[in-house]
């Protein structure tokens, strides 16, 4: 898997975090022109903006970031249905 534009051989997550941004010029060029890996894309989600007000914050404890609070709504433990 590339991530961050190096190669991570078994990364220990199936999906993570990045935003990258580029521009066409008019000769149809393209250029990268902004990326941002693991912390980073926050402005694109304005929940942060509230939640670095409120007293606790995001109430990061276990690892200092997104994954102590953020569950995925589409993914459950394999308990054995399907």
């Amino acid at each position: 898997m590339i991530y961050n534009f190096t190669e991570r051989p078994d990364p220990e997550i199936d999906e993570l975090s990045g935003v990258s941004v580029f521009f066409k010029d008019g000769d149809a060029t393209i250029y990268h022109t902004y990326s941002t890996y693991g912390r980073g894309g926050e402005m694109f989600l304005s929940v942060y903006g509230w939640l670095d007000v409120v007293p606790k914050g995001r109430n990061e404890t276990k690892n200092g970031n997104l994954t102590d609070w953020v569950r995925r709504h589409d993914r459950y433990e394999n308990d054995g249905r399907t």
